[in-house]
């Protein structure tokens, strides 16, 4: 699954230096320079080792090899993948901008596990927010046409708690879509959608409203209304109807989602039944709230029936279970 695709979903279901936090430092052993992060960590990577976290272990990187280090008094202690513990002085620790033996190879790596952090809600929101800081730095320097920055600013929009944060980074994200791949029209609809979760957010309903609109209607005309972008705004839009009393309009979109959705028979299938179920539940809510009674009925059924569906399918689950509780 895309990156674009990947944070649209899961927000809706909720020069070298890295700026980040200026205590971001290296150590240098030997040849060998290590960027020494100020994240404490309560885990460090399965395959550095036993790591005991009560003793304050931080995030460690060289080259393209994960590790975690730590200090006291005396010593600066390293351990890195594949490589034995080393012991340093607290002396050795520079500034980053002393390091300057950097290659491609080790940049793309150390982007790369930062992104991966950013895009990883098994991890809280303040250290992927940290690491989607430190990505979008490393990542501004290849300038806005390049994908990696792109995919930097995406998903620090998608974790960052600030809200005037994530509206100018989505803003910024539609001007390099824009200029540099005005054709794409999955992250124009992305993008726009993404807006009015912001908008929402910030209570700015009419505001909210418009930006889903424009990304429904872009997405059903340039990518189909199956498209799992186009159900992820129907859905968004027709939950917000539904929170403020608006439930004509409420049914009318999550009817558009429930059909886009079942009908959707692509890669993501999973998702879209995920979102299905979503949308016939929220309806079985809209006619509850009509006492309607026959038709809530209908809708926890076929709620029901999409769920146990989902469950008897052998699949890769790309949203977490807690998502979604059981419909009945």
């Amino acid at each position: 699954m895309n990156a674009m695709l990947r944070t649209s979903v899961l927000v809706v279901f909720t020069v070298i230096a890295i700026p980040g936090k200026a205590e971001t430092q290296c150590i240098r052993q030997g040849d060998e320079e290590i960027i020494l992060f100020d994240d404490a960590r309560k885990y460090c990577p399965t395959q550095i080792g036993p790591v005991d976290p009560k003793l304050g272990w931080k995030f460690a990187f060289s080259d393209d090899r994960p590790g975690c280090w730590r200090a006291d008094d005396y010593f600066v202690y390293v351990a890195l993948e594949a490589k034995p513990s080393s012991l340093l002085l607290p002396g050795d620790i520079e500034p980053l901008s002393a390091c300057k033996k950097f290659n491609d190879k080790r940049d793309d790596a150390l982007l790369e596990f930062m992104l991966e952090v950013c895009a990883n809600f098994d991890f809280d929101d303040k250290l992927a927010s940290e690491y989607g800081h430190k990505a979008l730095a490393m990542a501004e320097r290849y300038g806005d046409g390049d994908p990696r920055l792109l995919q930097s600013i995406d998903c620090l929009a998608a974790r960052t708690a600030n809200l005037a944060e994530a509206e100018k980074l989505v803003e910024r994200s539609i001007a390099i879509q824009q200029r540099y791949g005005p054709t794409d029209y999955v992250a124009m609809v992305s993008n726009l959608g993404a807006i009015g979760r912001i908008r929402m957010n910030q209570r700015r309903f009419d505001e909210a409203e418009t930006f889903y609109l424009e990304a429904i209607t872009l997405g059903r005309q340039h990518l189909g209304d199956d498209h799992l972008e186009v159900v992820v705004s129907t859905v968004a839009l027709g939950k917000m109807y539904f929170d403020l009393g608006k439930f004509q309009q409420a049914e009318e979109q999550l009817l558009l989602a429930l059909a886009g959705a079942i009908k959707h028979k692509g890669a993501h299938w999973v998702m879209a039944r995920r979102f299905a179920v979503a949308s016939a539940r929220i309806m079985a809510d809209v006619y509850k709230k009509q006492n309607k009674p026959v038709e809530e009925a209908r809708y926890r059924e076929i709620a029901r029936r999409h769920w146990e569906e989902l469950r008897s399918r052998e699949s890769e689950d790309f949203i977490d279970q807690s998502t979604f509780s059981d419909p009945a």
